[in-house]
């Protein structure tokens, strides 16, 4: 966390060295809220017109392991109402990934561009990677998982300006569709496993994701690849970020 407070003082500190005198009509930003999650979130707006923007983000979180209460959650449903030999369980989890978002801002009268009142519509892409272990029929597996989509949504929120060159932004309300789907490759540790029967077991398991329906699975030479359908997803998020104007 220290690391992080620290790069964000130096990320200010860079941008700031390097603003020009002329009318600002660039903005860089760092997201706050998710620093203590390991996602780190970058912005560029640029200032198209007395009150129109467009900008660009940027999003990465770094490989850590899920919050305690989805992963305890996860263990608990994953072996409850099971048989020994049917168990699935996981002994770690670890995820990372990133996202890209453009979007357009339309700002109110009375401040203009980059100052006040906004909002507008976006794009944006992400792509997760879930590494996972454990226990499955009696094989032991590791896994990586795959989520990826494609949303569109509405941006609302305001800048307030402090100084010259510093300002925040609080997108307090975003709100989209996502449509993705997920998809996973497991691979045994055990050479004599029969990957159709594991295959086999995995779907007479019903296993299901909510949203994305049943899991269907099939054989590859050291395992199983499982995948689900396309579902849209609801999105809405809160963000709010440091902004430098050069």
């Amino acid at each position: 966390m220290k690391k992080l407070t620290l790069f964000a003082l130096l990320f200010v500190l860079c941008a700031t060295v390097s603003m020009a005198q002329q009318e600002s009509k660039n903005v860089v930003k760092l997201g706050l809220f998710g620093l203590a999650g390991k996602n780190l979130r970058f912005s560029y707006e640029r200032l198209l017109t007395k009150r129109i923007s467009v900008q660009l983000s940027a999003a990465f979180l770094l490989e850590r392991g899920m919050p305690t209460f989805f992963e305890d959650k996860l263990k608990e449903e994953d072996t409850s109402g099971t048989s020994s030999s049917s168990a699935f369980s996981l002994d770690y989890i670890k995820l990372r990934g990133f996202n890209l978002m453009p979007e357009l801002r339309i700002y109110g009268k009375k401040h203009g561009a980059g100052k006040g009142f906004y909002w507008g519509p976006y794009f944006k892409f992400n792509r997760y990677s879930l590494d996972f272990g454990g226990l499955s029929s009696g094989t032991l597996f590791s896994a990586e998982g795959k989520f990826t989509s494609f949303g569109l949504g509405l941006n609302i929120g305001t800048q307030w300006t402090i100084g010259k060159h510093i300002s925040i932004d609080w997108n307090f309300l975003s709100v989209g569709v996502n449509f993705g789907h997920l998809s996973a490759d497991f691979s045994s540790y055990n050479t004599f496993v029969n990957t159709q029967d594991w295959a086999d077991e995995f779907n007479a398991s019903d296993s299901s994701v909510p949203m994305f329906g049943k899991f269907t699975a099939s054989p590859t030479s050291n395992g199983i690849q499982v995948k689900t359908g396309s579902a849209p997803v609801i999105g809405i998020a809160s963000r709010l970020a440091i902004c430098v104007r050069f």
